[in-house]
């Protein structure tokens, strides 16, 4: 299944966030910045999209780029200052997907929580990620 990455990030957290899910689907996956997509976009059967929330919204650019997105399958990722058991993550997740033109088909949702506090969690979090993608593979390669 063709896929591709596809990342916002401003402080390289997501960007790290969006390499390990790259590796995770596979080492020949593409992983790009929203300001490097591809002329191609639309002939990738998968996007893993990955974006970082901040006061509870994503960045205007993000906002813009998942508004054109119309591939069949999307798999969010994010990064953001609250924990992934908020009561309020269902909402934040939900606003990111109401930018998606219909037909998109979500397949896999994925938080990253940041937390100073919390110390390096890099290695952690990354591997988590790239279980995330590898997960979200096997699965929609096994509804095939």
């Amino acid at each position: 299944m063709k896929t591709i990455v596809l990342y916002s990030s401003y402080t390289g957290k997501t960007k790290g966030i969006a390499e390990a899910v790259a590796q995770g689907i596979g080492a020949d996956t593409p992983c790009v910045s929203l300001d490097a997509i591809p002329a191609d976009i639309d002939t990738y059967e998968c996007v893993f999209f990955g974006c970082y929330i901040e006061s509870g919204f994503i960045d205007a650019k993000s906002q813009e780029i998942l508004k054109t997105i119309h591939n069949k399958k999307v798999a969010i990722f994010v990064t953001m200052w609250i924990g992934p058991y908020s009561d309020d993550i269902a909402k934040r997740l939900r606003r990111i997907v109401e930018f998606l033109p219909q037909g998109c088909q979500i397949v896999g949702t994925y938080i990253t929580p940041v937390d100073d506090a919390a110390g390096d969690q890099q290695e952690r979090e990354h591997r988590l990620a790239a279980d995330f993608a590898a997960n979200t593979m096997h699965r929609l390669m096994s509804a095939q």
